[in-house]
């Protein structure tokens, strides 16, 4: 048998990709938002690919609109556009918008109809500036 040229299955000591854990800190989350406990966590992998891990958001007065600001993310590295948009669901399956700017700071649109309902906010995984930077929050009326 010949030696297969590039094959390094043999290879016991890599470093591999790594995660950190991470929480929505409360001076990053809107007050008039709650998100289900345990369902705050998003992961930075390889120091700055954000991954959202099934956070769970629903407004403290109940059901209604949502159309501000309601948490800040890690700042993105991209600087090609505004924002980055996509779409979020409920858990009833109520559909809503959001975008995150250059800042990282998320706004969602759309409305909740059940007080037990919540939003999905599985956003697409995205890079971050090294070392993460947040947004100061903005002001709040």
């Amino acid at each position: 048998m010949g030696h297969i040229a590039g094959y390094q299955s043999d290879i016991t000591n890599g470093d591999g990709n790594t995660e950190e854990i991470l929480f929505i800190l409360p001076e990053h989350i809107h007050p008039g938002i709650f998100y289900t406990p345990g369902r705050n966590v998003y992961t930075s992998i390889n120091k700055n690919l954000i991954v959202c891990k099934d956070i769970r958001l629903k407004k403290t007065s109940g059901p209604g609109e949502f159309s501000n600001w309601l948490l800040n993310l890690p700042k993105p590295l991209y600087q090609a556009g505004l924002s980055s948009p996509g779409t979020l669901l409920s858990l009833q399956g109520e559909s809503f918008f959001y975008s995150m700017d250059l800042e990282g700071r998320v706004t969602i649109q759309g409305a909740l109809i059940d007080p037990n309902d919540e939003i999905i906010f599985n956003i697409n995984p995205y890079l971050a500036e090294l070392p993460l930077q947040f947004s100061s929050s903005p002001n709040i009326s």
